[in-house]
Formats: structure tokens, sequence, C-alpha cells
């Protein structure tokens, strides 16, 4: 690994640290908090939705990302064309908020009087160099998306959750 390929590495394994911490942060400012769970059914479908758009070349980045400078990253499931950084997530999500987008959910499209607000976190990846092109790194992406509470409980059973305080609005980073 070169020089350069390293520093990258290093800035994306950092990126991916502060990733989870602002993870956590979501979490606690709204009241609810990260666990582990298996990947269900809906999850996977939601994850397969993004890496087809990744796949087919369809994902932009918000102007504030780079992929030669890794930093934490947001998908949103019902606004699925560009991975923004936090601001801009925060920005999108306010555009929503309040309005009956923002009840809808990701899954069945079901307008709901509660929606789950449901993430997971992607790490980064570093692409070495390869014959002439300079390496680069897809920043770590927070998955995000709201399910209707039979969504979210075709998606993971009750028993496989920690009580949670179910929300009608999006919160983001």
């Amino acid at each position: 690994m070169n020089a350069t390929t390293r520093a990258l590495a290093d800035q994306a394994r950092a990126a991916s640290r502060d990733a989870v911490n602002v993870l956590h942060a979501v979490a606690r400012s709204s009241g609810a908090t990260v666990h582990a769970a298996p990947v269900g059914p809906i999850t996977a479908a939601i994850l397969g939705r993004f890496a087809a758009l990744a796949f087919a070349g369809d994902l932009t980045l918000c102007e504030h990302l780079s992929f030669t400078a890794p930093r934490p990253a947001f998908w949103t499931a019902w606004s699925p064309k560009t991975i923004r950084c936090a601001h801009c997530c925060e920005a999108e999500a306010a555009r929503i908020r309040g309005t009956v987008e923002d009840r809808t959910c990701d899954r069945c499209h079901r307008v709901a009087d509660v929606v789950h607000a449901v993430a997971g976190q992607l790490p980064a990846v570093v692409v070495g160099a390869r014959a002439g092109r300079a390496p680069y790194a897809v920043p770590p992406v927070q998955v995000q998306f709201g399910l209707c509470s039979p969504c979210r409980a075709a998606d993971q059973p009750p028993a496989a959750l920690p009580e949670s305080r179910p929300t009608t609005t999006r919160r983001t980073a």
C-alpha cells in the first residue's frame, strides 16, 4: 500500500468512527438507543435499493462530500439519489418535517400516524490506486429510512427489538 492510499485508509477509519458516534448522538437526541439487530427482509430490500443505485452509478454526493476526503455521509430512502453530508441531510429532513412525506413508510408507502426511524451504518471503503487512477474512498454511509408499525414488525419481530420510541418526524444528524 503506497503512502497516499495508507493516508486515505487512515482518514476512512477515522470517518467510520465518527459516523458511529453520530449514529449514537442522533439516537440520544431523540430518546432512542442504538442496538445491533439482524438484518430483516425489509431492511435488506432497502439496502438492496441503495446498492442498486450505487452499482448503476445513479448516486451523487452533495457538494460537501468528496471521494478523496472521507467523512460521515447519509443516504435517505425517501430522497434516494444523493448521499449527503450531515448539514445537507438535516436540511433534507427539515424540508419534509411535518409533511405527509414525513409520515410515509419507505417500504409500503402508506401514510401512517407513527413512523419508526431506522438507520444502519456502512463503513468507509478505500479503493487503492490502479492503472493511472488515484486511490479513492467511499465515505461511511448511514442508511436512514422510516417504517410504519406493521412494516417494522414484519422486518424485526418485537421480541428482537428493545423498547423503542416511535417518531412522527425523522431525526437526522
